[in-house]
């Protein structure tokens, strides 16, 4: 295998990492006692990627699915520049 290929290979999965989007539910668990699951009013908070601080937190649009607010989650999350979102209890 060539040098090059070895790189575009490395390129392409280094992408792929950073296009995953994880949300911990560790927190709202701990509250609740229970998975977020079901409809309702869903917030999470992001960690800004470069300071490693808390950004404020955000509100999913009203009577989402948990499903459907991570997914709305994602698509902040990637406009403010984070990976990672956390469900707030």
């Amino acid at each position: 295998m060539k040098k090059s290929e070895l790189r575009q290979i490395i390129r392409e999965e280094i992408e792929k990492l950073s296009e995953r989007f994880y949300v911990d539910d560790f927190d709202y668990r701990a509250s609740h006692g229970k998975a977020p699951k079901g409809r309702g009013s869903w917030a999470f908070t992001f960690e800004h990627p470069s300071s490693r601080k808390y950004l404020d937190p955000w509100f999913a649009p009203s009577n989402l699915t948990y499903a459907d607010a991570k997914k709305a989650a994602a698509k902040e999350a990637k406009k403010r520049g984070a990976y990672q979102a956390w469900a707030l209890g």
